[in-house]
Parts: structure tokens; C-alpha cells; sequence
């Protein structure tokens, strides 16, 4: 039998007066490709978001790689991966200081791999180097190529 990599048994969740999750009941095979497809608001990222532990849920259970979601371990947090719609967060860090707080997170981080994205995509790990903002575009590329420092 195979392993199960997402779980979930009665999730629900609600904001406010509506209720976006409503008794989702899913079991996924690991090595499964899954897309989740609907209409905006219909609840895709509110359920990526539950079982990552980034929301709790109001009910049920949800799990992912056999620990509860809302508490999982440090081996599970290594097997996933999530890169979100928007980024939010975080906006007042520099490239090196989100490095480093990311990789803290991972004891398998590879520095070297880090290093090469960041000359492959053109962006500066020194201290005060910040990310283009997006919508930044060729401006704060050609900026960075000039050796113009900007900061966001």
C-alpha cells in the first residue's frame, strides 16, 4: 500500500458568515500530480493553506504525510514546498536576510544552489540589496546591472 501524502477527513472552514470548506473529505497517494480547479473564492487556496498548517481549520482533520497539519513536524516540512500566488510577507527583507531566515528552516539548505539562482536570476545577496518589488520590471533589473543600489 502506498503511502498517503495529503489527508482529509471532515475539513470545514469558515470566514465570517461564509463558509468556504464545507465537510471536504480527500485522500491523496504520494507521487500523485493534483491540480485543484474552481472558481475564484470556491476555496483552492484556503485548502492549501489549511493543510499546510497556515490556517487552522474550524473542524475535521487534515493531514500530510501522517502528521495533523497544524503540527507538523520538521522531516514533513522538508518533503513540501509552497510558493504562494501573492507573497505577502516578509517585504521589508533583503535578499540575504530572507536567505538566511529561509534556510535556517532547512537542514539540508544548499548555500551553493542558493548562490547560483540568485546570479541566475540576477539578483545581489549583499547586505541592502532588496528584491525587485513586482511590477518593477526592466527598470530595477537595469538598476541592478548599473550598479545603482535601490532599496524598496
Amino acid at each position: 500500500m502506498s503511502e498517503v501524502a495529503l489527508k482529509l477527513e471532515r475539513v470545514q472552514k469558515r470566514f465570517g458568515k461564509k463558509q468556504v470548506l464545507k465537510g471536504v473529505d480527500l485522500s491523496v497517494p504520494a507521487g500523485t500530480i493534483l491540480g485543484l480547479i474552481g472558481k475564484n473564492g470556491a476555496g483552492k487556496s484556503t485548502l492549501i493553506k489549511c493543510l499546510l498548517g497556515l490556517l487552522k481549520t474550524d473542524s475535521g482533520n487534515a493531514a500530510v504525510f501522517g502528521d495533523s497539519s497544524w503540527n507538523l513536524s520538521p522531516r514533513t516540512k522538508q518533503r513540501i514546498g509552497y510558493v504562494p500566488q501573492t507573497f505577502t510577507g516578509f517585504r521589508w527583507m533583503k535578499v540575504e536576510t530572507m536567505l538566511d531566515y529561509t534556510g535556517a528552516f532547512y537542514s539540508t539548505w544548499n548555500q551553493k544552489k542558493a548562490d547560483a539562482l540568485l546570479l541566475e536570476w540576477d539578483l545581489d545577496r549583499a547586505p541592502g540589496s532588496a528584491a525587485c518589488p513586482k511590477g518593477s520590471g526592466k527598470s530595477c533589473r537595469s538598476s541592478r546591472r548599473s550598479g545603482t543600489n535601490r532599496t524598496f
